[in-house]
């Protein structure tokens, strides 16, 4: 029996006006945390690999993907 490799999906979000982040809150294991733990993107992005967050960040520094799906949120 061969194995396949599985295409893997992509699909990168675009258009998000203000996307709330929680790296603070991973940094303490959610223990202790406070509004300063949350950090703030705006004009951000996000790409997807098989349903994971692969990377998450400013719109104009979104690595390029060839054949990605993109959904525009439209500055949502």
């Amino acid at each position: 029996m061969s194995k396949t490799k599985k295409k893997s999906s992509v699909v990168i979000f675009r258009g998000i006006s203000r996307l709330y982040s929680f790296a603070g809150f991973a940094r303490k294991h959610g223990r202790g945390v406070s509004s300063d733990d949350f950090s703030l993107l705006e004009n951000a992005a996000i790409v997807a690999r098989d349903g994971r967050i692969e990377w998450i960040g400013p719109a104009g520094k979104m690595p390029r993907l060839k054949g990605a799906r993109s959904v525009d949120f439209g500055k949502a």
